[in-house]
């Protein structure tokens, strides 16, 4: 199947649900890409450090350095964020209809906490532990069955 010229991929999920895994092994044949994750802003000299504060600057400095991405065409763009709630999704969906991209959604599978839960004690050992009270939000909060259009009408709805 062949890609059209200018692609975003928004992969949401809740972390420990395998959204980096699947760029790094369904994804590889695609070249090039650009793949943005504002987690990305919380890796210090390689360690992941964590700061809830700088959460709201650390989403904007993504949606800005995707929107510069898209500026310069880069053929397809991958943002690799939890996307847990629609209006997480709004300023990439606009960016990327305001410059002409075809915007796909892959949603993670909802797995049962459990699953998540040993993944993220897995994780704890790279520094990257998601306390377990916000991961069980997360699971509770994420439903797969989002669907573009639905994400479309949401944000011109919240900006009209």
């Amino acid at each position: 199947m062949e890609q059209p010229a200018l692609t975003l991929l928004l992969l949401r999920g809740p972390s420990c649900s395998g959204k980096s895994s699947f760029i790094e092994h369904e994804l590889r044949h695609i070249t090039p890409k650009s793949v943005y994750s504002t987690d990305d802003f919380f890796l210090i000299n390689g360690k992941y450090i964590f700061e809830k504060n700088r959460l709201p600057q650390y989403h904007e400095m993504n949606v800005r350095r995707c929107i510069a991405s898209m500026e310069s065409l880069e053929p397809f763009i991958i943002i690799d964020n939890t996307h847990l709630q629609i209006w997480e999704m709004c300023p990439y969906v606009q960016a990327a209809l305001k410059h002409g991209y075809h915007i796909l959604i892959q949603s993670m599978p909802k797995l049962p906490l459990e699953i998540l839960l040993k993944r993220n004690l897995e994780r704890g050992k790279t520094g990257k532990f998601i306390p377990p009270e916000v991961l069980g939000h997360h699971h509770s909060i994420y439903d797969v069955e989002i669907a573009l259009e639905d994400i479309i009408n949401f944000c011109e709805e919240v900006n009209n």
